[in-house]
């Protein structure tokens, strides 16, 4: 029999507004001061509890469950957040403490598992949390980097220990960033390769991600705001030299590398109109905002209810298996930010309403020219979006700069061909760019046929002004 829902007056009467995370963390340290233990150690439950809402979706920090608890250590923080011994030591005691803190202040949420029974699963799964934490299966090749950087007494806090990090691990041999990348330690036996000069100078396709000769390197080129390990400065783009450095940096599971004289066709605002609305991005789109109507009710964390997120996938052609949240539906949470990025969205804290914040999202057959503005401005924010790090240091891309070579090929006579890896392929760039591409195409920005992704020829231009956005963007830092 289904549970009688509570009145909506009930829930107002009765439900508090959600606890700002960092407040309640500062409460938290505040009294561990008090009675003489070190506030420092509270800093430990705002990244736990900001992973529970990001990744669990369960956004209220006083709000605590044996399964979201489980998923949380075991999972999660594996692969997300990178100890040292002393703070692994700390953090199930700091959180039991905190779980205590909770529950005699009066902020223990009765939506949570007992706090005596919370506590007694945090005893059973340290074990299995310890262990998760020494796996390096469990961890991203990020995750293993960084293991290796704290093993050598890297400092990563500022950006010369990145720096310092990316240059150590950039001196390695392919098979000594193999096996930091596996294991997050150098190879039994293995012995660091000279950097050959000072630190930070790096051969042709640095800049890429890539090794001499344009070899792939095994690193994770997302956290590119270290010296020459990043993205290329912004003067590279004029060097006379540019169509050699191009092929010295092509990497060949790309095929041939594209022609630095190629200009797309020309196209009259009526042909690139309907090139637009062909794509699944643009036409998505107009569903989505169609759908909107004049607002509809968001959650917390800026997403659509989970009633209103199968209705929408349904609507977009999207998969329509249960989730929890939008933001398990990569496809739709890339047009969804897109959108907010490009100004077609308003996003309050309850209701999202169509916007037009830039220019007003035009529908086909309105105008050719509002429509192609429209329609560019959308693509370009959808790029951005998905090359572009994030508040949290990530990106949804997996290797943005080699994909942003993917992306310029595939805007280029016959796109580019990128089958799927054979199982057991050890060629991690090809891997991780072949996921890039695939997300993309099933988000409507490229289009796919046979293993041959292709882009708008028309659109180059604003791939370009993407790159050189995010070139500032970390130019900034």
């Amino acid at each position: 029999m289904p549970k009688k829902r509570r009145s909506s007056k009930n829930s107002h009467s009765r439900v508090a507004r959600p606890v700002a995370i960092p407040r309640i963390v500062e409460a938290f340290a505040d009294m561990r001061e008090s009675v003489g233990q070190d506030p420092d150690d509270a800093w430990i439950v705002q990244p736990l509890a900001e992973l529970k809402r990001d990744l669990l979706g369960s956004t209220d920090p006083t709000v605590w469950r044996a399964d979201d608890l489980a998923g949380l250590l075991l999972d999660v923080v594996p692969r997300k957040v990178h100890l040292d011994a002393e703070d692994r030591e700390r953090l199930v005691p700091t959180l039991g403490d905190f779980f205590s803190f909770l529950e005699a202040s009066g902020r223990w949420s009765a939506r949570s598992t007992p706090r005596a029974e919370l506590v007694e699963s945090l005893a059973e799964l340290e074990p299995a949390f310890r262990a998760a934490l020494a796996d390096p299966a469990r961890r991203s090749m990020g995750g293993n980097i960084v293991e290796f950087a704290l093993s050598e007494g890297l400092d990563l806090t500022d950006e010369q220990g990145l720096a310092a990090a990316m240059d150590r691990f950039n001196s390695l041999s392919f098979e000594e960033r193999a096996a930091v990348t596996d294991t997050g330690r150098l190879p039994d036996g293995g012995t660091p390769r000279s950097t050959g000069g000072a630190a930070g100078q790096h051969g042709p396709g640095a800049a890429f991600g890539l090794g001499p000769g344009g070899r792939p390197r095994l690193s994770v080129v997302p956290d590119l705001d270290a010296g020459d390990a990043g993205w290329p400065d912004e003067a590279d783009w004029n060097d006379d030299e540019d169509e050699v450095a191009l092929a010295d940096i092509w990497p060949e599971f790309l095929g041939d590398p594209i022609d630095p004289d190629f200009e797309p066709s020309a196209a009259s605002p009526s042909e690139l109109a309907a090139a637009l609305s062909g794509t699944e991005l643009v036409r998505r789109a107009d569903l989505l905002l169609d759908w909107l109507g004049t607002g509809r009710q968001v959650t917390s964390t800026g997403a659509l209810r989970q009633s209103d997120t199968a209705e929408v996938a349904r609507l977009l052609g999207l998969r329509s298996l249960s989730v929890r949240s939008m933001w398990e539906i990569p496809e739709l949470s890339l047009l969804w930010s897109a959108l907010i990025a490009a100004g077609f969205l308003d996003l309050g804290r309850t209701v999202a309403r169509p916007a037009a914040k830039a220019v007003a999202w035009v529908p086909a057959g309105a105008d050719d020219d509002r429509r192609v503005d429209a329609g560019t401005l959308l693509f370009g924010a959808a790029l951005s979006v998905f090359l572009s790090e994030q508040d949290d240091g990530s990106t949804m891309a997996a290797m943005p700069p080699l994909t942003f070579l993917a992306l310029t090929k595939a805007a280029y006579p016959g796109g580019v061909h990128l089958p799927g890896p054979e199982l057991g392929s050890d060629d991690v760039m090809a891997i991780l760019v072949h996921a890039d591409l695939t997300m993309l195409a099933s988000a409507g920005v490229l289009a796919v046929d046979d293993d041959r992704y292709r882009f708008l020829p028309q659109l180059l231009p604003v791939l370009d002004a993407v790159m050189h956005q995010l070139v500032e963007e970390l130019n900034a830092y």
